[in-house]
């Protein structure tokens, strides 16, 4: 039996080299596709996080931009704010003349504006009369004439022409200026 003992040992042995040969194969193999596996998970980490870092500064610019917008809206809004300031209190300067700039002012308006055969409506402020008026040589000159009935305004005049009546109101003139020295203001004011 010996012979025989000497084959099955043989097989054995055989059959052991083999095993440990299929065992090393395949931890070589699952070694070779766990590392395959960590390098994917890596490239595909790293890649998130530069994918990650992209989108982050993408949002931060958007919203620094959406914030720069936003304080320049602000900005804005405060210095037509200040503009506007600016003009109310030209208005409040020009009803606060003293009666004989006031006139001056009036005279000036109506050199300026007034058309023969014009009626001025004075406003409800009562700082000019009619006699007040009558006296200046533009209306005599014009022929202008100064109505009984005091308009719904306070500060300067009204006329009211045979061809269109012409708004001289203080608030009026006020406006106007705001229209042509807006610009101007904020450039002097702002720097801009």
């Amino acid at each position: 039996m010996e012979g025989k003992e000497g084959i099955i040992a043989k097989i054995k042995e055989d059959a052991e080299l083999k095993v440990k040969s299929i065992v090393d194969a395949s931890e070589k193999a699952y070694k070779e596709k766990i590392d395959e596996a960590n390098a994917w998970a890596k490239d595909y980490e790293n890649a998130q996080e530069d994918l990650l870092k992209r989108d982050a500064t993408d949002i931060i610019t958007r919203k620094m931009t959406l914030c720069d917008l936003e304080v320049r809206k602000i900005s804005l809004f405060y210095k037509q704010q200040t503009v506007k300031k600016v003009f109310a209190s030209a208005y409040d300067m020009l009803l606060s003349m003293r009666k004989k700039e006031y006139l001056n002012f009036v005279n000036k308006l109506l050199t300026a504006n007034a058309e023969d055969g014009d009626e001025i409506v004075l406003s409800c402020d009562g700082v000019l009369t009619e006699k007040d008026l009558s006296a200046l040589e533009i209306v005599k000159s014009k022929n202008l004439t100064v109505s009984k009935k005091t308009g719904d305004f306070k500060g300067g005049i009204y006329l009211i022409g045979k061809v269109c009546d012409k708004d001289l109101t203080f608030s009026k003139v006020v406006e106007e200026k705001e229209e042509d020295w807006s610009k101007k203001i904020a450039d002097r004011l702002f720097g801009e």
